[in-house]
Parts: C-alpha cells; structure tokens; sequence
C-alpha cells in the first residue's frame, strides 16, 4: 500500500546516513541544474545511489529509478527554501507544488510531478484531516487547470489510504464526476473515479454501505454510477448476502435498479446464484425500456465470467434473451459490442451477428462497421462466409467489401481466396456481387498496381467451376491487369474446352482493351513455350480485329470516335474532372496529413521550385497523374453498354445454363 510504502522509505532514508547524505547531494544538483537528468560527465554521485536503485545510468546520463525517494527530499528542501510547510487549506498546498515545478525547466518534469503530490495529499490528510472538498469545489467544468488533473490521478490512487468522512466522499466524488462529466463513451478520468469508489468500498465495508445508504437517498445526475460502483464493491466483499440484504427490496419497489443492476453486472465472482439472480431480473424488468441495456450487461457479464459450476446450462438462455432483445434497434451497437468483446461460444455469437443483419432495421452504413470487428477475433473464413451470404441475401447487390478492409489480413490467405472462389461461381447473383466487390477491394491493395492472384490452387476446381469463375470475373468490363492475373492458371487447366474457352475471353477482351491486355500477359506469364503461343496467338488476333474494324476508320472522320464521341469525351472530362475535385476535397477534409498539406501555402520559388514554408528547403516541382481504361464497346453504345452489364451481374445462373459447356467436357473424357 503506498501510505506505508511511503512510511517504510522514509525510514529507510533515515537510518542509513549515508544514503540520506547521497540523496541529499545528488537533488542539490538537481535543483542547482533545474532538470531531471544529470550528465555523467557534470557529476559524479556516491555508489550508493545506484547500489539502492535509486538512480541508473542510461546513456550518458544518470536517471531517476525511484521518484519516490527523490521526491521525499524535494519536498524537504522547497519547503526550507521556500519557508512552508503544509497548510489546512490544500489549495495553498497545490500552489507549494506549482512553485516546485516551475523552478525546474524541464519537460519531464512528470516524473517527480505523481509522486510530490502523493506526498503532499497523504501528509495533508494524516496531518490536517483534509477532506479536500473546499478544494474540489473551487474549480468548475469552464476552467480545470492542470493541477486539477494531478490531484484528481494521485486522489483516486489513494483514496483507500485516505480518512474521509462518507458524506465528504460522497460529495468529493459527485463534484469530481460532474468536472469530468462523460463526453465520450470512454471517458479515462471519469471512469478511474467509479473506480477508485469501488475500490474504497471493497477496502472498507462500514465506509461503503455508508455511502450506500447516502447514494439510495439522492437523485443526482451522477447518482447512478455512483451506484453502481459501490455495488461492485460491497457485492464483491460481501457476496450474496450483500444483494439479499440491502439491495433486494430496492429492486423490487423499483428504485435505483439501473445503477444496481449495472453495479451487479460487473462484479468479479458469477457464480450459479448470480446466474439464476440475473436471469430473473432480466425476465422480470425486460420491458422497462430505460432498463435495457443494465440488463443485458447482467446476462453477458454470465457469458464472459470464469466458468462455475453448471455455467453452460445458462448458456442457451442468456443466448436466448439476446437474440430476442436485438429485434429493438436501439440495442443494436451495444449487443455487437458484446459480441464482439466475447472470448468464447463463437457459434453463437455468429448467430446473433447473423440474426442482427436479418433484421429489417438493418442499414450496412449504419451497423455494418461495428459488426466487422468480430473479425479481428474470430478468424474462421467459414464464419466469415456465413456473414458475407446473409449481407448478400438481405441487402442485394449493396457493396461491403471496404468495410471489411481491415479484417482480412486476419485470415489465412489461402482460406480466404477459397471461400472467395466459392463465392464468385456461386448461382445466385447476389452471392456473386459480394464476391467480386471483396475480390475488387483485395485488387486494389497488390503494391505493384496489378490484379489480385489467389493463393488457392484454382487449377483444383472441377472443369465447370473453373468455367464458372472465369465467367464470373469477366461479367464486368475492368482493365485486364486486375481480372487476368487471377485467371492466368487456366492456361494449364486439364480440360482443353476451359483453356479454350478462356483464350476466347481474352481474345474478347483484347477487342476492348488492346495493348493493356498484352501488356498484363507480358508481366504475368511464364516463358514456356506454351504461354509464349497463347500470348502470340491473342496479338495476331488483336492486330487483325484493329485492322479491320479500328485502323481503317481513322482516317474518316465519320466513323472515328475522336470526331463522333467529341461531346461524350468532353462530357465524360468535364464530369470527371467535378467529381475528382469533389473527392480529393472529400478526402482532404477527412485526412489529417492532407488537410496538413492543404492548410499550408505552397510558394513558388525563383527556378521553378515549391516550399511549405518560408524556411524549408525548396524542392523541384512534380505532378501526380492517375488515369484508367475504359472499353472499347463503352464508346460504341454507352446506354446499351452500362444496361447489358448490369444485367448480366444481377442475373441468378441455372445448372441448365450450362449445359452446353459440360457436353463439352464431357466428351474430352
């Protein structure tokens, strides 16, 4: 405990003569230098210093390793040099610990800070019996200076140590949680005062039923967490007999029951009896609206605890009341959250997960984003898989893949292209749209700008499967260098129809996008003579489509693109042109580097150079250009060309649709 760490240290110092003389020398210097640190080449300190582990050398300088025992001389020598000693009224005391700091002009000034005024409010309390509330009560939310926060950290660290009245803890606690009153979610400050409460309680169980009986009497804003901190407290120190006692008959005249039941909820020890108690709470108040979300943290706190005895016979239930509960939206977020925060029963969480996404409240840009993180803890693509059919079923042709980004690197990347593969040749179109939106995204990612390769041996799929992928890819028009390299294995599938079939589609392909194709082929294939053919094959067959369909109209204006197209191409410029300021404003707003860069006036300098500041150095003048291929057959009919796409993406495939193909492969056998 620190009051008697303390109490023991300054004993020690004491008795040995020798280290209080070393400890004496050695704050001299640091107050004579005004920093922390001391060159080992400025000052050379007795041994005993780093035989008692009070100070270290790290580098080229002597370190505090034990704050404590420098700052019990700090406090000796300010006090002398300052003529003070502590006073009753603790703002004078915070004010001798103001004066400390600023003789000293270092940043790391932190490392005496905690514990200075470890001493100063424990010797001000033992000394004073100061119950700092006069204290507390000078600062308001509008201004809380630093010092507020020092005391705040060091009070509630010692809060065991210290004798204050119930009453004067009660209301020190009220005014601290109303200065760090909870703008957040997570709320640091605050929650360390609930904190400390409940520790207090569990330290002293006269001091804590005490404040129970203060707390049951008041109907203030922070009220009910205060509440609940003393019921963790108590219930943890007491037990059952704690509930049985005092809180029951609260309970049942409905009273106070939000914070006793959070409080409840958060014990350390659930046993069967906090099992059978929860659960009948939450049976019994379920349709107490303002009641909720308490009881739903009494359930998971049964799901999360240790195991007990008989603990999985109330696993089903709790399970049971969940899944129910998530039919109200407004208990969605904090359900997921749960879930996501479980350890175990991962079937049923991804039932629950599943059952949120059926719902008809559900929105993918509202709930979507909280329901990934699951992924960061459960790493089965199976159960991923799962998730990605529901979100394809109950919001068809929606894109998900970007809010998925972050969790894929969890997964095993072999795992993950298989059930990506099973997906894409899947015959409900829905099914497909998910997968290609995820295989899209994962393409994006590759360093070199090129398409995305599975880790998963295709070449293992049956004859149709692999027809079936190929056809899944290529049902939407994307620059060869994202679509090809995935498919190239097919040039040594076993079945000549498949090989065939997909030379045929990158023959198509070349039509639309000529040189970008042979390209992507370059980059990608093998030099085996096998691969060099097919590549060879394709150009002959591109240089005779260009021939006869492109080349021999260019030189007639009406049958050229460039001339027929103007209006669609400066239409198509000026658009793009909107939408790509709109987006890097978008992203500018939304990125603290670029929003850096976009406050920063960027001078032109003499030569042609830029600087983001009149003191940087100058740097030559760059660009950054992007650009992108569009299809050929885009240009021809662009209506036709968007309508035709999209019909062939939203159209579930029947087993007779390929019919023909399997004839095919069947007679190779």
């Amino acid at each position: 405990m620190i009051k008697t760490e303390i109490e023991e240290l300054i004993d020690k110092i004491t008795s040995m003569t020798n280290l209080a003389s070393a400890i004496d020398e050695f704050v001299d210097k640091l107050i004579e230098t005004k920093k922390i640190t001391i060159s080992v080449n400025d000052y050379t300190p007795n041994e005993i210093l780093t035989n008692e582990k009070i100070i270290s050398i790290v580098g080229e300088k002597y370190v505090i390793n034990n704050p404590l025992a420098i700052a019990i001389k700090v406090i000796e020598k300010y006090k002398k040099k300052f003529s003070f000693d502590f006073q009753e009224d603790f703002k004078l005391n915070s004010e001798f610990l103001n004066k400390i700091e600023q003789d000293f002009d270092v940043r790391n000034f932190r490392l005496l800070r905690k514990e200075l005024w470890k001493i100063t409010i424990l010797e001000s309390n033992n000394q004073y019996k100061s119950n700092f509330h006069d204290f507390i009560n000078s600062f308001n939310k509008e201004d809380k200076p630093k010092e507020l926060y020092d005391f705040i950290s060091v009070y509630n660290l010692l809060l065991v140590e210290l004798d204050i009245t119930s009453d004067m803890l009660y209301a020190n606690s009220l005014k601290l949680l109303e200065l760090n009153q909870k703008e957040v979610d997570v709320n640091i400050s605050y929650n360390n005062i609930l904190f400390a409460i409940k520790q207090k309680c569990f330290d002293d169980e006269s001091v804590g039923l005490e404040l129970l009986k203060i707390a049951l009497q008041e109907n203030s804003l922070h009220n009910e967490n205060i509440i609940s901190s003393i019921v963790t407290g108590l219930y943890d120190k007491i037990g059952y007999a704690f509930y049985k006692t005092h809180l029951k008959d609260f309970v049942e005249s409905n009273k106070f029951q939000k914070g006793i039941f959070t409080g409840l909820s958060c014990v350390k020890n659930i046993t069967e009896i906090e099992s059978k108690i929860f659960i009948n709470l939450f049976d019994t108040y379920k349709n107490f609206n303002d009641l909720i979300f308490s009881l739903l943290q009494l359930l998971f706190s049964i799901l999360s605890s240790k195991d007990f005895e008989n603990k999985q016979s109330y696993i089903s239930p709790c399970f049971d009341r969940v899944s129910k509960a998530v039919e109200d939206e407004k208990v969605v977020y904090f359900v997921i959250n749960e879930v996501v925060l479980l350890e175990e029963f991962e079937v049923e969480r991804i039932n629950l997960i599943i059952k949120i996404v059926n719902q008809s409240y559900f929105n993918i840009e509202k709930h979507l984003k909280s329901i990934c993180q699951i992924f960061w803890y459960i790493k089965d693509v199976e159960t991923f898989k799962k998730i990605l059919i529901s979100l394809a079923k109950n919001n068809p042709f929606t894109p998900v893949a970007k809010y998925f980004e972050s969790s894929f690197s969890y997964f095993d990347k072999k795992e993950l292209d298989r059930i990506l593969v099973e997906l894409l040749i899947n015959n409900k179109a829905n099914i497909r749209f998910v997968a290609k939106d995820i295989f899209n995204n994962l393409s994006q990612t590759v360093v070199d700008g090129y398409g995305y390769v599975f880790s998963y041996n295709i070449l293992k799929l049956e004859s149709i499967d692999q027809y079936k992928l190929c056809i899944s890819l290529y049902q939407e028009f994307r620059e060869p260098k994202f679509i090809v390299p995935a498919l190239l294995p097919l040039f040594d599938s076993k079945s000549d129809t498949i090989k065939e079939i997909f030379i045929a589609k990158l023959e198509e392909c070349s039509e639309n996008y000529g040189g970008h194709l042979l390209e992507t082929l370059e980059k990608f294939i093998n030099n085996s003579s096998k691969h060099i053919e097919i590549t060879n094959r394709i150009k002959t067959y591109m240089n005779h489509f260009y021939e006869v369909n492109a080349n021999v109209k260019n030189d007639i204006k009406e049958l050229n693109p460039i001339y027929t197209h103007n209006k669609l191409f400066n239409d198509y410029n000026l658009f793009h042109w909107k939408n790509m300021n709109k987006s890097i404003n978008n992203a500018e707003m939304n990125s603290p580097f670029l929003n850096l860069i976009g406050n920063n006036t960027i001078i032109l300098a003499k030569g042609g150079g830029w600087k983001t500041g009149n003191k940087t150095e100058i740097s030559k003048l760059a660009e950054i250009r992007t650009s992108f291929a569009l299809p050929r057959s885009y240009f021809i009919n662009p209506n036709k060309f968007d309508i035709e796409e999209w019909q062939r993406i939203i159209n579930d495939w029947k087993d007779e649709d390929f019919e023909i193909v399997k004839k095919f492969i069947s007679n190779e056998q």
